[in-house]
This record gives structure tokens, C-alpha cells and sequence, in this order.
């Protein structure tokens, strides 16, 4: 039998993803506000990170990333 995942699960996977990502930028450096919307972007949160240990200016990164 194949499985479905209903909306709800997939919801909830999508902000698990998230707030996996998240914590991963806070530890990297990143502000709160500024891990949030990397984090809920298509943006490789592992490259959100080394960007910002080699620029450790996290406006200018962001302006890199965005």
C-alpha cells in the first residue's frame, strides 16, 4: 500500500525543516531575523554559513545572498 502524507504533515514537515535550518544559522552566526528568512528561503543554509565566517560582516552577506 502506498502511503499519502495529508497537508497537515506535509505543514509540519516544512516547519520542522525549518526550524532545523534555523537553529543551524543561529549556531553559524546569524541573527534571528536574518536566519529566519534565510532559513524559510531556497537559499543552502550551508552556504549562508561559510559565507559568513569569510565575510564576517552579516549585512554584507546578506546583501550577497539576497
Amino acid at each position: 500500500m502506498i502511503d499519502v502524507l495529508t497537508e497537515t504533515e506535509i505543514d509540519s514537515e516544512d516547519e520542522r525543516v525549518i526550524e532545523w535550518r534555523l537553529q543551524w544559522l543561529r549556531h553559524g552566526g546569524y541573527s534571528k531575523k536574518n536566519a529566519k528568512l534565510i532559513a524559510s528561503s531556497k537559499i543552502d543554509w550551508r552556504f549562508a554559513n561559510q559565507l559568513l565566517k569569510r565575510c564576517p560582516d552579516e549585512k554584507l552577506a546578506m546583501r550577497i545572498l539576497f
